[in-house]
């Protein structure tokens, strides 16, 4: 039995490919006229995730690990990490529509996966027709 998905169209700029719900003649992001392509995207149900409960620990009773981390090269993004990035941690970058969240974590991606880390980006709203412009432009 073949498990269908159900899909909605998406308009993407072919231009910086910022995703749009709805046609219209300028993409809100760069501002072009009449680069709004369709396509359609399947949509997923949420699934239910369940969640372990961790040891509570006094701060005094937690045990640096002596691994120093990893630095992106990028000194702004470094300093914001707190100099390095962890094993195990995890970021969550926020800001304004075009400010260039994702074409600094292209790069920063790029510069650990050149330290022979393996990278894994995740994002919830880029289309993978984004993700790709994005990164062809950065080579």
């Amino acid at each position: 039995m073949a498990i269908s998905k159900k899909m909605k169209s998406a308009f993407f700029c072919t231009q910086c490919g910022a995703e749009h719900g709805k046609w219209q003649g300028q993409c809100k992001e760069c501002n072009e006229w009449n680069t709004l392509a369709e396509e359609k995207v399947a949509v997923s149900k949420s699934k239910r995730v369940q969640i372990t409960e961790s040891e509570i620990k006094k701060i005094t009773d937690i045990e640096v690990s002596s691994k120093i981390g990893y630095k992106s090269g990028i000194n702004e993004f470094d300093r914001v990490l707190g100099g390095h990035l962890l094993p195990g941690m995890t970021i969550l970058l926020g800001g304004e529509p075009g400010i260039g969240k994702s074409t600094l974590i292209l790069q920063a991606a790029e510069s650990y996966s050149s330290l022979g880390l393996n990278v894994l980006y995740v994002t919830g709203e880029e289309s993978l027709s984004q993700l790709k412009i994005r990164s062809n432009r950065l080579a």
